[in-house]
């Protein structure tokens, strides 16, 4: 199992309709791709894991997308780490 269906199990376990999902989008950042599959597909809540603490030592593609669904938001988003 991949994180992402980690989190939809546990949060089936407690009564929430989740998907976990992938996407690629070519020519835009992982971020706006998350946030444009999010509205294709009419999320109410985007569920992840940030690891927005470390953005200033690691500018890794989680930063990235961290401060882009932050800037950027179209649906509430829960994020830990």
């Amino acid at each position: 199992m991949y994180p992402a269906a980690d989190i939809a199990l546990h949060l089936a376990r407690h009564g929430v309709k989740a998907e976990a999902a992938h996407t690629v989008a070519k020519g835009i950042s992982d971020g706006e791709a998350l946030l444009s599959y999010a509205a294709d597909i009419s999320a109410d809540l985007i569920v992840g894991r940030s690891l927005w603490p470390f953005a200033g030592a690691r500018t890794g593609i989680r930063g990235g997308v961290t401060r882009t669904l932050i800037a950027e938001m179209t649906a509430p988003v829960l994020l830990s780490h």
